[in-house]
Protein backbone atom coordinates (compact mmCIF):
# COMPACT_ATOMS: atom_id res chain seq x y z
CA UNK A 1 0.00 0.00 0.00
CA UNK A 2 2.60 2.35 0.57
CA UNK A 3 4.23 1.95 -2.79
CA UNK A 4 1.21 3.29 -4.76
CA UNK A 5 0.39 5.89 -1.64
CA UNK A 6 4.62 7.03 -2.77
CA UNK A 7 3.64 6.93 -6.48
CA UNK A 8 0.45 8.53 -5.98
CA UNK A 9 2.00 11.86 -3.97
CA UNK A 10 4.90 11.82 -6.46
CA UNK A 11 2.57 12.06 -9.54
CA UNK A 12 0.65 14.38 -8.32
CA UNK A 13 3.77 16.61 -7.10
CA UNK A 14 4.63 16.16 -10.84
CA UNK A 15 1.90 17.09 -12.30
CA UNK A 16 1.98 20.28 -10.17
CA UNK A 17 5.35 21.25 -10.76
CA UNK A 18 4.95 21.11 -14.58
CA UNK A 19 2.06 22.93 -14.44
CA UNK A 20 4.14 25.70 -12.56
CA UNK A 21 6.83 25.41 -15.00
CA UNK A 22 4.68 25.48 -17.87
CA UNK A 23 2.98 28.87 -16.16
CA UNK A 24 5.75 30.65 -15.15
CA UNK A 25 7.63 30.73 -18.93
CA UNK A 26 4.47 31.68 -20.18
CA UNK A 27 4.07 29.11 -23.14
CA UNK A 28 0.55 29.21 -24.31
CA UNK A 29 0.71 27.14 -27.53
CA UNK A 30 2.96 24.90 -29.44
CA UNK A 31 3.77 27.71 -31.89
CA UNK A 32 5.77 29.14 -28.79
CA UNK A 33 7.92 26.82 -28.21
CA UNK A 34 11.61 27.39 -28.25
CA UNK A 35 14.16 24.47 -28.80
CA UNK A 36 15.16 24.71 -25.49
CA UNK A 37 11.81 24.62 -24.32
CA UNK A 38 11.19 21.23 -26.10
CA UNK A 39 14.47 20.07 -24.62
CA UNK A 40 13.61 21.43 -21.28
CA UNK A 41 10.07 19.29 -21.33
CA UNK A 42 11.94 16.15 -22.52
CA UNK A 43 14.32 16.28 -19.20
CA UNK A 44 11.38 17.41 -17.27
CA UNK A 45 9.55 14.11 -18.37
CA UNK A 46 13.09 11.98 -17.06
CA UNK A 47 13.05 13.53 -13.99
CA UNK A 48 9.43 12.64 -13.34
CA UNK A 49 10.00 9.15 -14.96
CA UNK A 50 12.78 8.41 -13.30
CA UNK A 51 11.85 9.78 -9.98
CA UNK A 52 8.53 7.83 -10.03
CA UNK A 53 9.52 4.29 -9.90
CA UNK A 54 12.80 4.86 -8.25
CA UNK A 55 12.47 3.73 -4.24
CA UNK A 56 15.43 5.78 -3.39
CA UNK A 57 14.51 9.26 -4.44
CA UNK A 58 12.02 10.99 -1.84
CA UNK A 59 9.75 13.25 -2.76
CA UNK A 60 11.86 15.98 -1.10
CA UNK A 61 14.04 15.48 -3.97
CA UNK A 62 11.88 14.96 -6.39
CA UNK A 63 10.62 18.40 -5.33
CA UNK A 64 14.11 19.97 -5.48
CA UNK A 65 14.68 18.62 -8.38
CA UNK A 66 11.52 20.06 -10.19
CA UNK A 67 12.26 24.02 -8.51
CA UNK A 68 15.98 23.66 -9.32
CA UNK A 69 14.77 22.87 -13.09
CA UNK A 70 11.94 25.63 -12.72
CA UNK A 71 14.24 28.41 -11.32
CA UNK A 72 17.29 27.11 -14.31
CA UNK A 73 14.42 27.57 -17.08
CA UNK A 74 12.66 30.89 -15.48
CA UNK A 75 15.92 32.59 -15.70
CA UNK A 76 17.45 31.84 -18.79
CA UNK A 77 13.67 32.88 -19.92
CA UNK A 78 14.38 36.19 -18.01
CA UNK A 79 18.05 36.71 -19.66
CA UNK A 80 16.98 35.84 -23.36
CA UNK A 81 14.86 38.75 -23.42
CA UNK A 82 16.53 40.81 -21.50
CA UNK A 83 19.79 40.56 -23.40
CA UNK A 84 18.60 40.45 -27.00
CA UNK A 85 21.92 39.58 -28.60
CA UNK A 86 22.39 36.41 -25.76
CA UNK A 87 18.97 36.08 -26.77
CA UNK A 88 19.47 35.26 -30.69
CA UNK A 89 22.80 33.55 -29.37
CA UNK A 90 20.56 31.26 -27.56
CA UNK A 91 17.27 30.37 -29.56
CA UNK A 92 18.35 31.97 -32.79
CA UNK A 93 16.05 34.25 -34.82
CA UNK A 94 13.45 34.49 -37.50
CA UNK A 95 15.11 35.79 -40.96
CA UNK A 96 13.27 35.98 -43.98
CA UNK A 97 14.46 33.85 -47.13
CA UNK A 98 12.13 35.46 -49.20
CA UNK A 99 10.97 38.97 -48.57
CA UNK A 100 8.45 40.60 -50.90
CA UNK A 101 8.91 38.06 -53.53
CA UNK A 102 12.71 38.21 -53.55
CA UNK A 103 14.96 35.55 -52.68
CA UNK A 104 17.27 37.26 -50.24
CA UNK A 105 20.68 35.46 -51.65
CA UNK A 106 23.10 36.28 -48.37
CA UNK A 107 21.26 34.36 -46.27
CA UNK A 108 20.51 31.41 -48.07
CA UNK A 109 24.51 31.35 -48.77
CA UNK A 110 24.74 31.47 -44.95
CA UNK A 111 22.67 28.77 -44.10
CA UNK A 112 24.45 26.22 -46.98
Amino acid sequence: MDFFVTIGVKLIISFFGLWIITFTTGRKTLSQLTPLDFLTSLVLSEIVGNTLYDDEVTIWQLLFALALWCALAYFFEKATTHFVKFGYMAEGRTVLLVDKGQVNQELLEIMI
